[in-house]
């Protein structure tokens, strides 16, 4: 489906996220989040939001990258979403 917004809960050690990509139907990589300097967001998790506008291709996956050294211990997620509107 086409989408505007990917959802990520971080269930602990939240903020090792360092991209989130979307890969249309002809497996075409595109890039919706980067984020450069990584550091500890909350060591109890958070929901990740990011707003995009509608894509005019069909979304297959969603691909995310985290730096796992950059946050001390271990990352959780929990749930990956997407959405076709931008409603928090």
């Amino acid at each position: 489906m086409k989408i505007q917004q990917v959802l990520v809960h971080e269930n602990f050690n939240a903020g090792a996220i360092t991209d989130i990509s979307i890969r249309d139907m002809n497996s075409q990589l595109h890039s919706v989040y980067k984020q450069d300097s990584v550091s500890l967001v909350a060591a109890n998790g958070r929901l990740l939001q990011v707003f995009f506008p509608m894509t005019p291709y069909e979304v297959q996956t969603v691909r995310i990258t985290l730096n796992c050294e950059a946050v001390s211990g271990y990352q959780q997620i929990d749930a990956i979403g997407i959405a076709n509107h931008q409603k928090k």
